[in-house]
């Protein structure tokens, strides 16, 4: 799988597809935007950087 960084609906977002370019999904949905996929090392998981604001 391959993770990539898009604005294709306008908003910045984190998309995964496969090496031949199928099979495109949007991972985050959300209306922060998020940029600079990359892979963990075992591959289960994406770590991205995101203008989130948390609240408490």
């Amino acid at each position: 799988m391959i993770a990539f960084s898009s604005d294709r609906d306008g908003n910045r977002e984190i998309y995964v597809m496969n090496p031949d370019g199928t099979a495109q999904a949007d991972v985050t949905n959300h209306p922060a935007h998020d940029n600079e996929p990359a892979w963990s090392p075992d591959s289960t998981g994406i770590a991205f950087e995101s203008n989130r604001v948390a609240r408490h």
